[in-house]
């Protein structure tokens, strides 16, 4: 059985399409990058234990919270870069699957507290600028890939942050719709 964002292929030619215009799966990756004195480069180590949440806000208020599997990755990028890497997905999942894609629209802020897991791991507590990168797939397309787009210079070791995302995800379906429409060609 293949499982892909256009449908499952059952038996020989039997596919299954899946509706296109609905979210049946959505995830974010966000990736905290720091700059540190001189160190090694390193490969990707894996901290199993820590779990993180964030939430994304519709313009109502709406409320959806992510939430990572209890691992984040930490890499010293470059000599002079680390990066925290967290995995997101919805922790109570019929909040956005089986929702048409135009949902994503509605959201207007993403909120993160990442100040307890920096000690914990070390990462930015002497208020060292972060810059923060965030990704999106839906239906396992990547939607938004938003490359230091915020600059939290030293807030994310503080505290709660709110970040505005609208303009990001107003554009999701137009940007979904357009991917696609190219595949199938």
């Amino acid at each position: 059985m293949i499982n892909s964002p256009g449908g499952i292929q059952v038996a020989g030619d039997l596919t299954l399409a899946r509706d296109k215009r609905l979210i049946q799966s959505v995830v974010l990756e966000i990736r905290v990058k720091q700059e540190t004195p001189p160190k090694k480069t390193s490969d990707p180590e894996t901290d199993v234990g820590l779990q993180s949440a964030i939430a994304l806000f519709t313009g109502d208020s709406q409320r959806i919270r992510f939430v990572t599997d209890y691992r984040i990755v930490d890499q010293q990028l470059s000599p002079t870069m680390r990066c925290l890497t967290f995995t997101y997905t919805p922790e109570t999942p019929e909040q956005m699957l089986g929702k048409e894609v135009a949902f994503l629209e509605r959201i207007d802020k993403l909120v993160a507290n990442y100040a307890e897991i920096f000690r914990t791991v070390g990462f930015a507590t002497g208020g060292e600028p972060t810059a923060l990168d965030l990704a999106v797939r839906l239906n396992g397309i990547e939607v938004v890939a938003e490359k230091g787009g915020f600059d939290a210079t030293g807030s994310l070791a503080r505290g709660q942050v709110a970040f505005e995302v609208g303009p990001l995800f107003q554009r999701i379906p137009e940007v979904y719709e357009g991917k696609i429409s190219s595949t199938a060609r």
